[in-house]
């Protein structure tokens, strides 16, 4: 079976729509922080997280309570962001809407945010604290769509990362400006599969001892 945890509503209710279309009868969701979340001891067989590991207030706290709950020998799995300048989807962009937004000021290195895992030494000290083994760290690299043309993708990145918060607040001249410039940016990169950028991850994983 599968248990689910996360603490975003919308995230939650999209999960149980596609369980639902997909037939899948043996999974269940909680609304809860993964960090606080009171696991039961001893039972899983794998933890997986799609980009949400990167978010944790205390790593070390967070990932020692899934490690408690995984059985002996069970197996972790996540894939996390690598540094930003291997991530020219959301780096390139940016430089470009910060002409006409204030984008925030990043995170610290080790503070919570979409790149707090960004170095190697750093996933391998959190999970070798928090008592995993065996742990492994991957690069992978790929080109993806970011938009089937400049303004779909200009669309798409106003809404992500960085530049989500201060574009949701510009007042309408300078959204519209920003989306221009970045259609303008993005305009180069179209294909005929779309908007193609590079991204660059961490592919992690470890064991239960």
């Amino acid at each position: 079976s599968i248990h689910a945890v996360d603490f975003s509503r919308p995230m939650i209710s999209r999960a149980q729509e596609r369980t639902s279309e997909a037939s899948v009868g043996h999974a269940d969701f909680v609304e809860a922080d993964a960090q606080e979340y009171d696991y039961p001891s001893g039972e899983f067989d794998l933890a997986y997280s799609r980009f949400g590991v990167m978010f944790f207030q205390d790593p070390v706290k967070a990932f020692s309570k899934i490690r408690n709950a995984m059985k002996p020998g069970g197996r972790l799995g996540y894939i996390c962001w690598a540094d930003k300048s291997k991530n020219p989807w959301i780096s390139e962009p940016a430089q470009v809407a910060k002409e006409f937004l204030e984008l925030p000021k990043p995170p610290g290195e080790d503070e919570p945010g979409m790149f707090s895992m960004c170095r190697e030494e750093r996933i391998f000290e959190i999970l070798e604290k928090a008592g995993w083994s065996e742990i492994k760290v991957e690069w992978f690299e790929s080109t993806n769509m970011i938009g089937k043309n400049a303004e779909d993708a200009a669309d798409f990145i106003s809404r992500m990362g960085p530049m989500s918060e201060p574009f949701s607040e510009a007042d309408e001249g300078q959204k519209q400006k920003t989306l221009e410039a970045l259609r303008t940016f993005l305009k180069d990169r179209e294909t005929p599969n779309g908007v193609q950028m590079g991204f660059g991850n961490w592919v992690v994983t470890a064991k239960r001892p």
